[in-house]
């Protein structure tokens, strides 16, 4: 079992410290990782999102309110993940395979160190 880097039992610890790990509760826990419905998970904290503000989240929104990484709701596009949870009105329908979605896959993937330089080399 993986922890930051290094295995669980390798971990150097300090002098006189000493850690029991349950070696079964960890296996469990790596066995529940594997079988993790991650787009079942996802689907519901955006339904739960939605109801909760009372229309459809922003990114920002899942950002704040899910505890799943933002980079895993974005892997093909927030654009084509309200697609597939059939959240798309028609025109924003519209927008798959076109420039659009391109080039709003373009934006979310788009680090913000590199948008701020833009804005400081590149003003408007």
């Amino acid at each position: 079992m993986e922890s930051g880097g290094g295995r669980i039992d390798e971990i150097d610890l300090p002098e006189d410290c000493v850690a029991n790990f349950d070696f079964k509760l960890i296996d469990l826990f790596e066995e529940m990782r594997k079988n993790d419905p991650l787009k079942e998970r996802m689907k519901d904290k955006y339904f739960r999102l939605k109801n909760i503000l009372g229309r459809r989240p922003m990114r920002l929104d899942i950002y704040q309110g899910s505890d799943i990484p933002i980079r895993e709701y974005l892997k093909k596009g927030y654009l084509r993940f309200l697609y597939e949870l059939d959240e798309l009105d028609e025109v924003e329908k519209t927008w798959l395979n076109t420039i659009g979605e391109e080039f709003l896959r373009e934006v979310e993937k788009t680090s913000m160190s590199k948008s701020y330089k833009y804005q400081y080399c590149c003003p408007l």
